[in-house]
């Protein structure tokens, strides 16, 4: 990130066409914004038009916000054991950087995956072979895939530094990857970011486990849980 440049914003609305949330970002001052590039609790996404690239690309000159972040699908889940559900989901996923990298979006957040009955070395293993397999999308583009902090409910992987450390280790020579540190996330989980001298500590193990070049973004929020 640039020295003194903060890009700050919010998640923004996309209906009525993926340039609103351009449009939504700059009403309320701010100088980036997330969205979702398609329906995100739908398998299949509507396809970007060459109008709506053209127009997204156009309100991105006039707004002048930069570092973009898209999220995925909130059904893609990249390490899970059942077939069927892992072969939509690497190609819904597959779908995802290809919007983001008809929009030139530069981040593509999303979240690791659940292990469901499965075992949870299992699941983090199957999500590198997802990521790999994305490879040849990846190079298309200017896309970094941000693996999103999780608090761990259920049987979702991410909620330890450690897990989002081995996806890092065996990707990262292979595809641009990163982290988004969710507030409420990792505060869930069990990392104590309520003083200063907590967040030291913790991004102190965040840098042991993962390493500082990786932190790309943070959603910060102050949901009550």
């Amino acid at each position: 990130m640039t020295k003194d440049i903060h890009f700050l914003g919010a998640h923004t609305s996309a209906a009525g066409g993926v340039h609103r949330a351009l449009l939504e970002g700059k009403a309320i001052g701010a100088t980036t914004i997330q969205l979702f590039t398609s329906n995100q609790k739908q398998w299949q996404g509507r396809p970007l038009t060459p109008e709506m690239i053209e127009t997204w690309h156009r309100t991105m000159d006039d707004t002048g916000l930069s570092h973009i972040m898209s999220h995925d699908s909130y059904l893609i889940n990249l390490g899970g054991p059942r077939l069927e559900i892992l072969e939509k989901s690497r190609k819904a996923f597959a779908e995802e950087i290809e919007r983001c990298v008809h929009l030139n979006i530069p981040y593509l957040n999303f979240h690791p995956g659940a292990a469901l009955d499965g075992d949870i070395q299992e699941c983090l293993d199957r999500i590198v072979e997802s990521l790999l397999l994305v490879r040849p999308l990846l190079e298309q583009g200017k896309t970094r895939l941000l693996l999103e902090t999780t608090a761990g409910q259920g049987s979702t992987v991410g909620n330890r530094f450690e897990h989002l450390g081995y996806i890092i280790e065996k990707v990262k020579d292979v595809i641009p990857i990163g982290v988004c540190i969710d507030t409420c996330h990792i505060f869930v989980a069990g990392y104590d970011i309520r003083t200063p001298e907590a967040w030291e500590k913790t991004l102190a193990e965040f840098d042991r486990t993962v390493g500082l070049p990786f932190l790309y973004a943070f959603h910060l929020n102050d949901s009550v849980k």
